[in-house]
């Protein structure tokens, strides 16, 4: 393979899930997937022009889509994963068309959980953005009155004094201490798989929103399991798929672990009933009646259905709760920044009238 395909270049998932149906639009009207991304290259532009160019030119040396997509690191894992397994049941056109429909899913979750979010990430930022130009502009001009007079300061002024004086005359090392510190996140949470895991645990405990972040993985496994179950893959196949998709290592170790003990002859809804930390009751009493009636993949759709409206409804409480709470935040760090201000002031003033 070329060494272009080592370039950081990535497909939107908007770009993908476009992609990805005219591919299997293409390949239903009866095109060879050479002759599908032959076509689908000539309406792009760009990089990602030369990306498809690429896959092309390795498809025609005999190798396999999905190798090749494994290779670029341009398409997201459900896409790859997707494409594997429709090459192993011959039906790369259902391959394609069913990895749109769940990146499209997956997209409107994103947004739904986003959209929720802008509106306490503007209040937030106009909070920080108002008390840090209080602090840094305002209160600097009147620290010389306050401290000039030789009076006892408030608790909170002396606070406020404090924190001013390390934001105006140490803003480069706090920046130098933010980018640092930001790094050593992204390291810590790209390479120590057992921070990741633990931050997962957490998340899943937060009230609401971990609701909201359970909700959202038991949607991104039972979903793409419900539509590869539908389509004929055996269950120990699909849950490795699937583990190989979503993002929480516990999870995912999960899933690999049923795929082992349903291969042995153990029921999954019955693993499913031993990890009842993971999986709600709800999801072990849907999978078990899908197993008596033989209809798992409906009761996997049915779930990820439940948890899609629940996902609705938190969203709106989570919204209706956050907004007041964080218009009280911002009172109370303005307020206070007001109050700290006004105190020695009024001091003052009282200290001149005697």
């Amino acid at each position: 393979m070329k060494k272009f395909f080592n370039k950081k270049i990535t497909f939107s998932v908007g770009e993908q899930i476009r992609f990805s149906r005219r591919v299997a639009a293409l390949l239903g009207a009866g095109m060879s997937i050479a002759e599908a991304f032959l076509f689908v290259e000539r309406s792009m532009s760009g990089k990602k022009k030369d990306v498809v160019k690429e896959i092309i030119e390795e498809i025609s040396r005999g190798r396999q889509c999905s190798e090749i997509f494994s290779g670029i690191g341009a398409f997201d894992r459900s896409l790859m994963h997707m494409v594997a397994i429709g090459e192993k049941s011959g039906s790369l056109e259902t391959a394609f068309a069913q990895a749109a429909l769940l990146l499209e899913k997956r997209q409107a979750l994103s947004r739904k959980v986003y959209g929720a979010l802008i509106y306490p990430g503007f209040i937030a930022c106009a909070t920080a953005g108002i008390a840090i130009f209080l602090v840094v502009y305002i209160f600097p001009k009147i620290i010389p009155l306050i401290t000039g007079m030789n009076i006892p300061l408030p608790f909170l002024t002396r606070i406020l004094i404090f924190v001013s004086h390390i934001l105006v005359y140490h803003w480069l090392l706090i920046i130098a201490a933010s980018v640092c510190l930001l790094a050593g996140i992204y390291l810590v949470w790209n390479y120590v798989r057992l921070v990741r895991r633990a931050a997962g645990i957490i998340f899943m405990h937060i009230p609401l929103a971990g609701a909201i972040f359970r909700a959202k993985i038991l949607i991104q496994i039972f979903k793409p399991l419900g539509l590869l179950l539908g389509h004929g893959e055996h269950i120990p196949e699909a849950l490795v798929s699937v583990a190989g998709i979503i993002g929480n290592d516990e999870y995912a170790e999960a899933l690999r672990a049923g795929a082992v003990q349903v291969t042995r002859g153990e029921s999954f809804a019955k693993y499913v009933s031993a990890h009842e930390h993971i999986f709600p009751q709800l999801v072990i009493d849907f999978l078990e009646t899908g197993e008596r009636t033989g209809g798992i993949a409906i009761a996997c759709e049915h779930i990820a259905a439940l948890y899609e409206s629940e996902v609705d409804e938190s969203v709106k409480h989570i919204s209706t709760i956050i907004e007041p709470v964080l218009m009280l935040g911002m009172g109370i760090v303005v307020g206070g920044i007001a109050l700290s201000i006004v105190m020695p002031i009024y001091e003052i003033t009282g200290h001149l009238s005697k």
